[in-house]
């Protein structure tokens, strides 16, 4: 009983990090991609001409 309640106190005191993790790692895929869609528009851009 006493461990569970320390468990539980434990988890309250100390902010999850996973929310923060995957925010970033979203934010760094995100970038990935863009730069990858951004490259792709220009190469097709340039056989046009």
């Amino acid at each position: 009983m006493a461990t569970q309640v320390m468990r539980q106190v434990a988890l309250m005191e100390v902010p999850s990090t996973k929310a923060a993790i995957t925010a970033t790692r979203f934010s760094v895929v995100r970038r990935f991609i863009n730069s990858k869609v951004d490259q792709s528009k220009l190469v097709v851009k340039l056989n046009l001409y």
